[in-house]
């Protein structure tokens, strides 16, 4: 079933391989054969339409992991090593399968940054505004996660001047930034758009979340702008937290929407952040869901051909395929599922469901820190499944058993704890 998107682009299948953290590129930020090789196997996956590409970093001063990638200004004015590699990754998915599209999450992390990464992330950028320091648009550092992150600089008292296009130098940079990112995989790379990031408690979704729409709302105009009319664009977006006006949620986002400068073809909702990381745990994925059906429904009353993809446990295109005839909704985000050589197996229910394969008295630990601090719990859940990239990439695990089996022989208490104390 072909999808049309707005822009004229048509996805082959209402399936999407939604954003997942790959870490295959260099500390430098430069894309590995491994990260080519990696959604080379992603586009072969049978009935694939979409594919979205884990963060990619519009600056090295938003790293949130080591071995993102990342794009750097002179990536924008010249054919480096990333751009090379990039492109070499859009060759390799088309070669795949010519009818899938690729489009690159672009990011920063925002207060998410970690203490570790702060000081190699301003390397080449002292003279920065925010020089040293991550950014919010609150004072606090993000919360139950063990300190391991920094209390933010708050630039929230550039928004008036922002809003009123006059100077404001750190999120007129910003924006600049984004846009250049942008600019740069779609006309030199060859993606086919670009998905910003809203989710997660990242770097948009904190300033979304503290009243700053048209700081969004500038960005994808400006990003619409570089890219053209006939290229994807996206947004990924938590949906209202709780407490938050829902009304005043849908009016922002719907004008966002409507507006001739973005004509957005896609939103896609998501939930949680790295205090509260529901994204992973899937406490929400009910909510997300049911948002998602609330919000097409007000879309189609408002005339707008704009796709709503909900992300959230979906392990096989049977549950896809219930979705979009019971809500719907036009695309539904695979997450989890990809981290598995055969996503649309039969087995991937089973394997993505079990989680981590600890014995009871590991998982006991775990449930405990988890109480101390969420991201305990959720953060390593979520690196187990990554690990299996690598060893998708170079052929190592070729079906979904053999990842069971290798994480099952890997995954133990001392494997978990390292990981939890190494995240500080």
């Amino acid at each position: 079933m072909p999808i049309e998107l707005l822009c004229g682009q048509t996805l082959p299948t209402p399936y999407a391989k939604s954003a997942l953290s790959e870490k295959l590129a260099d500390m430098e930020g430069t894309p590995t054969e491994a990260y080519v090789k990696l959604y080379e196997h992603f586009a072969r996956q049978p009935g694939i339409g979409l594919l979205v590409t884990g963060h990619i970093m519009i600056t090295k001063k938003g790293r949130g992991e080591p071995n993102n990638v990342v794009l750097h200004p002179r990536d924008l004015a010249s054919t480096t090593e990333t751009v090379h590699m990039l492109a070499k990754t859009v060759d390799a998915v088309r070669a795949a399968n010519p009818d899938v599209r690729l489009i690159a999450q672009i990011n920063h992390c925002g207060r998410q940054v970690p203490k570790s990464l702060v000081k190699a992330n301003f390397e080449g950028f002292s003279d920065s505004l925010y020089a040293g320091r991550v950014i919010s648009f609150g004072d606090t550092a993000v919360e139950h996660t063990m300190g391991a992150f920094p209390k933010p600089l708050n630039v929230k008292y550039e928004l008036e001047a922002y809003t009123e296009g006059r100077e404001a130098p750190i999120l007129d940079e910003l924006t600049r930034e984004y846009a250049d990112a942008a600019d740069c995989l779609v006309n030199k790379c060859g993606l086919h758009g670009v998905q910003v990031h809203v989710s997660h408690g990242y770097l948009m979704n904190d300033f979304v979340s503290h009243g700053g729409w048209v700081v969004l709302e500038r960005v994808l105009e400006k990003c619409r702008e570089r890219i053209g009319s006939n290229k994807i664009l996206a947004v990924k977006i938590n949906i209202p937290a709780e407490g938050e006006d829902v009304r005043e949620y849908k009016r922002r986002l719907t004008g966002i929407i409507a507006s001739d400068k973005v004509k957005l073809d896609i939103v896609e909702f998501s939930a949680g952040s790295y205090s509260k990381p529901i994204m992973i745990n899937n406490v929400m994925v009910p909510f997300s869901l049911a948002f998602s059906q609330d919000f097409k429904k007000h879309l189609l009353a408002e005339g707008s051909k704009c796709c709503v993809m909900p992300t959230g446990r979906f392990t096989s295109k049977d549950m896809a395929d219930k979705t979009i005839k019971d809500t719907g909704v036009d695309l539904i985000g695979f997450g989890r599922a990809f981290c598995l050589p055969e996503p649309f197996a039969e087995s991937t229910t089973r394997i993505v469901r079990t989680g981590l394969p600890l014995n009871k008295f590991s998982s006991k630990i775990m449930y405990s820190l988890g109480k101390i601090s969420p991201f305990a719990a959720a953060g390593p859940n979520t690196m187990y499944f990554a690990s299996f990239f690598p060893l998708i990439a170079d052929g190592t695990l070729k079906t979904n058993e053999e990842a069971d089996a290798y994480g099952r022989k890997m995954c133990g208490l001392i494997w978990y704890l390292k990981l939890v104390f190494g995240m500080k």
